[in-house]
């Protein structure tokens, strides 16, 4: 299996390289090597990749509108309001496609875990509509391994940030132009590029893309000040995701110490990109603004890694010390939602799990 984007990965790292305090111009020029991936449906701003050190983690590296479909999760406790709405959809939303891969990948997935216990959780949701990303994707039904698990989210937790905002956006209570500052007491560590370009203005816009693209700490955290936490929580609870929770922002290691932590599931974390995938979020405008934000991702490793090179991944990964998580819309020819999350495993044999178990489903949903 060849490995995905590695080496454009490793190109826009290095334009990142030296990005000091320069100007916005200066960074457009650079920013351009990126444009081609991001279908400005929405208005999606390409961004650069992110100088953080892998090793130490995304976050703590130095520097709907549309009918409900139906998810059925095998395991319970997670997400109950979505599931309740998809009882009561067409019992054909299940569709003979869905069911003629989902048991085998299933099982294909749990060998590739066997040899853990409850470190690894798996969620897949597989999706009608075909490899193209703009098409109308709908649910066709998914099974979960461990997925009501609550993990500490690490990044992850950007995609429930992220819900929020659109709801915002589609609800008129905010507006994808409005500009945020950024001060100086806003540049925290970590991922991201806004610490490079410093304090200033930014769009709403512009801050969802490096939130999501280059998993921006700062970015996260003048979007979350914006939105305000009980507002993001809300969102949350309305969703019916029972795993998930927005406790501290990024890089607020105070709150951590006092036990405040962000947490998600792989349920959770499947069922926001379902929704995504599905044109569920805010709008169907809004979800493509969503999904080219995700297909732009600059944080390679992970899933993407067990497809071959041609086939578009849509995610958000997750980095802390002794979590890994991925998760994402993967566009195969029969496309599906998968979603990783490790919990304890050394960050080379977690990787290394999320690509052996990605390789597992897509091999079955080609296969069957």
């Amino acid at each position: 299996m060849a490995t995905k984007r590695i080496d454009q990965d490793v190109e826009k790292r290095a334009l990142m390289a030296g990005a000091g305090p320069s100007s916005h111009v200066a960074q457009a020029g650079r920013l351009a090597v990126a444009a081609a991936a991001c279908v400005l449906l929405a208005g999606c701003t390409p961004f650069a990749a992110s100088g953080s050190d892998p090793a130490q983690g995304s976050e703590r590296a130095a520097g709907s509108a549309a009918p409900s479909v139906p998810t059925v999760f095998d395991s319970p406790g997670s997400g109950q309001a979505h599931r309740k709405n998809s009882a009561q959809a067409d019992e054909k939303g299940v569709s003979e496609h869905g069911a003629a891969w989902l048991t085998g990948a299933k099982q294909a997935a749990g060998r590739e875990l066997a040899a853990y216990d409850d470190e690894v959780s798996v969620t897949c949701v597989a999706l009608t509509g075909g490899s193209d990303p703009s098409a109308a994707h709908k649910e066709a039904g998914s099974f979960s391994i461990d997925g009501s698990t609550r993990r500490v989210s690490a990044s992850m937790i950007k995609l429930a940030v992220l819900a929020c905002a659109l709801d915002d956006v589609s609800a008129g209570d905010l507006s994808l132009d409005e500009q945020l500052a950024v001060t100086d007491s806003d540049l925290v560590g970590g991922s991201g590029v806004v610490q490079s370009l410093g304090a200033g203005s930014y769009t709403v816009r512009d801050l969802i893309g490096y939130m999501i693209s280059d998993s921006d700490n700062v970015a996260t955290n003048v979007l979350i000040d914006r939105l305000g936490m009980e507002r993001v929580n809300a969102s949350i609870e309305r969703r019916g995701l029972e795993g998930t929770v927005l406790a501290r922002k990024m890089m607020d290691d105070a709150a951590a110490a006092e036990g405040r932590e962000n947490y998600m599931s792989s349920d959770d974390a499947a069922a926001l990109l379902a929704e995504v995938a599905c044109a569920e979020q805010g709008s169907a405008e809004l979800s493509a603004l969503a999904r080219d934000c995700l297909l732009d991702q600059h944080d390679a490793p992970g899933i993407a890694d067990g497809v071959p090179e041609d086939v578009a991944v849509a995610h958000k990964t997750g980095t802390l010390a002794g979590a890994e998580h991925d998760g994402g819309i993967v566009y195969a020819e029969h496309p599906y939602v998968l979603v990783v999350m490790t919990e304890g495993l050394p960050e080379q044999e977690a990787l290394e799990c999320m690509a052996r178990v990605s390789a597992a489903v897509y091999d079955a949903s080609e296969n069957a």
